[in-house]
């Protein structure tokens, strides 16, 4: 079956049971917990706030409410949503993959977005910034695409045969800096 039927299957699931409420003051940090949810059949209502000080102990964003309290961070608000809706696929199909897929989720944190948003701060913000702190921060953005870009070439998907949430979440990561900077 082609891609474009995988994805129909994926929407079709449902987790009636499962409704998620995610706040969050940037409209980007949701992207991917949203298109996750929608994937997963998981009904996800997305609250843009001022602040989550209230609902995260570190005041990092987005943080999603559970019966269970708050779980904060994107990552570990898409890692719920996948382990919420099992059957969705999206966490992987066996302990191998869903290890994989935490690999490429902190990776995506750690390499990709910390110096992505080191070198993006001051584009978004129209503020002058340090050449030189420019030029390490683009080194590594550009050594972590080339980390992917490697893996990619013999693979379809960061984990297995279908979307994860590693893809979902790299796939949001990458659309500022091909909007902002990459593209220019």
């Amino acid at each position: 079956s082609s891609d474009l039927e995988k994805l129909r299957e994926f929407t079709s699931i449902t987790v009636s049971f499962v409704i998620m409420n995610c706040f969050s003051t940037n409209a980007r940090d949701t992207q991917a917990v949203t298109i996750a949810a929608a994937l997963a059949g998981v009904e996800c209502t997305v609250t843009e706030v001022k602040t989550v000080h209230d609902k995260s102990p570190c005041n990092q964003g987005p943080c999603m409410s559970t019966e269970e309290g708050y779980i904060f961070g994107t990552a570990a608000c898409l890692r719920h949503i996948a382990r919420a809706a099992p059957n969705s696929g999206l966490y992987g199909s066996d302990a191998a993959c869903m290890s994989r897929v935490d690999q490429w989720l902190d990776f995506t944190s750690t390499s990709l977005n910390v110096p992505r948003d080191a070198w993006l701060g001051p584009v978004i913000n129209q503020k002058e910034c340090d050449p030189a702190v420019t030029k390490v921060k683009k080194a590594a953005v550009l050594g972590a695409l080339r980390g992917f870009n490697t893996y990619l070439l013999n693979e379809t998907f960061l984990s297995g045969n279908e979307i994860t949430i590693a893809d979902i979440y790299l796939f949001v990561s990458c659309i500022d800096l091909m909007s902002l900077v990459l593209a220019k």
